[in-house]
């Protein structure tokens, strides 16, 4: 049961960082135009980006530690 909730929590948490990085891709035409602003985003859109890779890998870990018993 402890492994669906924890599924479960990885699945919501995946979507909502998608959900915020199409966000903050989309601001670039809505969004301000200032230099500063844009390289904010940048940063945001690559935090973001390596939080999604990071939780990649913890799944695969995840994965192959469950192959293994």
């Amino acid at each position: 049961m402890d492994d669906q909730k924890e599924g479960t929590v990885q699945a919501d948490r995946r979507a909502a960082l998608h959900l915020a990085l199409q966000r903050i891709v989309l601001l670039r035409e809505t969004g301000p135009k200032s230099a500063a602003w844009q390289r904010a985003r940048m940063r945001t859109m690559w935090r973001l980006q390596q939080q999604l890779a990071a939780d990649d890998e913890v799944a695969a870990q995840s994965t192959r530690i469950e192959d293994e018993h």
